[in-house]
């Protein structure tokens, strides 16, 4: 579903991306990890275009991303994108934030566009917050009013930077449920994490990042019980520690 091909990318003299290769395969879960500056969220960034690269290719569903002719707005409908921050409209109602690009990017009528949304609500268990405000959210209802947003445009890929970041322990269970529904669908994602839990019992494969490189990538047994990588082992004691 996504390849990425010797893809590098700097800001000014750092380098964030250094020649990193590798596929996502259709309908499985990839997650991205690796200690903090590593390049995980400028890699995923790159993949919708939130960030242009400097050089390598990469193609989504056999279709260059960075080809000059490429209907940007057109292209980005397939991909879901959620953010750390959540990056609702604080202006708008839940129902509004939901159904504002289905009623304007695909034409979709209002009452049509509105069911959807609360027939989603209802699967991430927000049903009644519909007229709700942002504001008045907590942060896993804010970070699943965003989760659904993005599957209101019925997406091919799905992809998270660090979804759970912002949010208090006991609300990152309420993000991470929806994920996993979503992953046992079926639904392409790649996630940018560190919850580990989370990716021990959803994702497929793990790829570890580190200064920019992509420094292996696992199936989920091999990193967290057969791996003999030193630098992984010592990732992972950090993380227990914390």
């Amino acid at each position: 579903m996504i390849t990425v091909e010797n893809v590098n990318k700097s800001f000014g003299q750092l380098r964030a991306l250094k020649d990193v290769s590798g596929n996502f395969p259709k309908g499985t879960v990839t997650v991205v990890c690796g200690p903090s500056g590593s390049g995980k969220s400028t890699l995923i960034r790159t993949l919708n275009r939130l960030e242009e690269i400097d050089s390598g290719r990469i193609t989504i569903d056999g279709r260059d991303v960075y080809e000059p002719n490429i209907n940007l707005d057109q292209f980005r409908m397939s991909l879901g994108f959620v953010f750390q921050q959540f990056n609702l409209f604080p202006h708008l109602s839940v129902l509004d934030n939901i159904t504002l690009a289905p009623r304007k990017l695909k034409g979709i009528a209002r009452g049509e566009a509105e069911q959807m949304a609360s027939d989603l609500l209802r699967r991430v268990k927000l049903s009644g917050k519909e007229h709700d405000y942002p504001e008045s959210l907590s942060g896993g209802q804010a970070q699943r009013v965003a989760i659904v947003r993005c599957l209101a445009m019925q997406p091919k890929i799905m992809l998270f930077d660090e979804p759970t970041s912002a949010l208090d322990p006991e609300m990152i269970s309420e993000v991470l449920d929806v994920m996993g529904d979503l992953a046992s669908e079926g639904m392409t994602m790649v996630c940018v994490t560190h919850e580990m839990g989370f990716a021990r019992s959803v994702a497929n494969s793990i790829w570890f990042l580190e200064d920019g490189q992509k420094h292996g990538e696992f199936p989920v047994d091999d990193f967290f019980q057969g791996t003999s990588d030193a630098r992984i082992s010592l990732f992972l004691s950090h993380l227990n520690r914390d």
